[in-house]
């Protein structure tokens, strides 16, 4: 089992989209655990974020993009007025791979003084996990990497992209379209 942590401060599935679904087809990731570090003991809203990607991985495999935030939040845009056939089923197959029984994905929440012993314990469980801070918050960046080197962690990546983001068509913004001409690096 590979497991791939992503620390999370928004919301907004997209940004955890494109890491989730590069680790299942380019890493082996077969477990995806959606980490929110929180000064208090309770935070309802990282479920919901488990399950907006897991929607968004599904709409995108019937080539839908929903909004899930901003002024469009619950509409949706038929992608196949967008892309062409070929275009169309390779994304089709790609997202569907992601969704198959053997992908869990779960959540889980860290008060923020059980950063390091959280990843060292990770660590220690699954040597070879990946660690993804593409979407979290600067406040917290800097003690995850800092826990990291002193835990001696190589596999810390973001994704980052290439391109000028655009939030009015942000599904331009998603692996299946960045990936043909190479439009983002993880990078390590």
């Amino acid at each position: 089992m590979k497991n791939l942590y992503i620390f999370v401060t928004s919301n907004r599935p997209d940004q955890y989209l494109n890491s989730s679904v590069h680790c299942i087809l380019n890493e082996g990731v077969n477990r995806i655990v959606f980490v929110k570090i929180t000064f208090s003991d309770s935070d309802v809203s990282l479920n919901m974020l488990r399950q907006n990607v897991i929607n968004l991985l599904d709409n995108l495999s019937k080539v839908i993009y929903k909004f899930y935030t901003g002024d469009r939040a619950g509409e949706t845009e038929d992608l196949n007025k967008i892309y062409q056939q070929t275009e169309l089923i390779i994304m089709k197959t790609k997202y569907e791979q992601c969704l198959l029984d053997h992908i869990s994905w779960e959540t889980k929440i860290i008060n923020y003084t059980e950063i390091k012993s959280y990843i060292a314990s990770c660590k220690k469980q699954f040597k070879n996990s990946i660690f993804d801070v593409s979407g979290i918050s600067k406040t917290f960046l800097g003690d995850i990497f800092a826990c990291c080197l002193v835990e001696d962690i190589q596999n810390l990546y973001t994704f980052e992209l290439k391109i000028k983001e655009d939030y009015t068509h942000p599904w331009i913004m998603l692996i299946h379209a960045l990936q043909k001409d190479k439009q983002y690096n993880y990078v390590n």
